[in-house]
């Protein structure tokens, strides 16, 4: 039977607009494995093309899958646990929840992997607590990590009729992950570090299973850095290779800079330690607060990647915040950092839109 959508983002074929989505020229109209044009380039060139799709279309398109969905798979990024769980999905999600907390190959060395979902799930729960969670298991897409016990949750919680939805914010790893479920089929989810990269719902029966699993389009939330920036700056800022953390040290009036995105300026009297968590690309500097508004200002290459479109977009706000030792200051999409050992009183200036929260207790425990 000839295909209708593009099994590699989910978007309906058509071949009247080349910069739409889903557009598949007629002479490929034919092929057993065509994708769009989109996909296609994106796969073997790295070329990315403007979706064209708005938030409230993405949001449209959810609502529509979730209407036969069985149970939700809800993927969350371990780098940024808040941006996973935006608030708005209490409204989006209408199914039992289970979350598959992936990229945690990326998680420093020896970390204690299960103690950090533990972590999660309580910082979930509280969040979030009419979502229906019924548990939360760790996974790594990239390195099959965790799929045999996702696979036995999905099966004790896959309802009447065995449909499984996979949603997620962009970025998560949401399809990465439905491909290793999907074994050796012919054609599967495109997937990039590029925001928006599934366009529609695409689904694959497994017949071993008696399961047919559906993906979704990534939801942009707007509470992210990523949200805010052009998708060429979110793909420089996605988290893709083993997160190490950095020690610095803060005197007062000393300023922390997080790349051209963010400053922190310690107000209180004794010079603090800090454990420091950025994401990819981003430049820690040490400055002082005449400095830190011209480099911000100026955003020399050195200091992290930004162009000139997105620096003129973003609007700044500012924040005191007091972050007890053993808590994180997390900054959705752009890192964390951690007093070691005292109370820290600062002073936040970042982009206006991005959440930015104390969190209790630290990813990683008191260590």
């Amino acid at each position: 039977m000839k295909k209708t959508h593009c099994p590699g983002c989910g978007a309906p074929f058509q071949a009247t607009d080349p910069g739409a989505p889903g557009f598949l020229p007629p002479e490929a109209q034919e092929r057993p494995d065509a994708i769009c044009r989109r996909c296609y380039r994106l796969k073997h060139y790295g070329q990315l093309e403007s979706a064209g799709r708005s938030s409230v279309k993405i949001e449209r398109v959810i609502r529509q899958a979730m209407a036969g969905i069985d149970l939700a798979v809800l993927v969350a990024d371990v780098f940024d646990l808040e941006g996973s769980f935006a608030t708005g999905w209490v409204e989006l999600i209408k199914a039992p929840v289970l979350v598959a907390l992936n990229k945690i190959d990326l998680l420093p060395a020896k970390t204690p992997v299960d103690e950090v979902a533990t972590i999660a799930e309580k910082i979930w729960a509280k969040r979030l607590p009419d979502l229906g969670l019924r548990g939360v298991i760790p996974v790594s897409a990239k390195k099959s990590r965790g799929l045999t016990r996702l696979r036995e949750e999905i099966v004790l919680n896959r309802g009447k009729h065995h449909r499984i939805g996979f949603f997620g914010v962009t970025n998560v790893g949401k399809s990465s992950l439905l491909t290793r479920f999907l074994g050796e089929d012919a054609v599967r989810p495109t997937v990039s570090s590029a925001p928006g990269t599934t366009q529609g719902v695409t689904h694959w029966y497994d017949q071993q299973r008696d399961m047919t699993f559906y993906d979704t389009p990534g939801w942009a939330p707007g509470s992210r850095l990523t949200d805010l920036v052009c998708p060429e700056c979110a793909g420089r800022l996605v988290v893709k290779e083993r997160v190490h953390s950095k020690f610095l040290q803060l005197s007062p009036g000393g300023v922390l800079m997080l790349g051209p995105y963010a400053m922190l300026t310690l107000a209180s009297g004794d010079s603090c330690n800090f454990s420091v968590y950025p994401a990819e690309n981003i430049a820690l500097h040490v400055t002082n607060p005449v400095k830190a508004g011209e480099l911000l200002a100026n955003s020399p290459g050195w200091l992290g990647s930004i162009c000139d479109g997105c620096k003129k977009n973003l609007a700044w706000q500012e924040q005191d915040f007091t972050v007890p030792a053993g808590c994180d200051l997390y900054l959705s999409g752009l890192g964390w950092l951690t007093p070691r050992s005292t109370a820290a009183k600062m002073k936040l200036r970042w982009p206006a839109g991005v959440e930015a929260g104390v969190r209790q207790p630290n990813l990683f425990g008191r260590k």
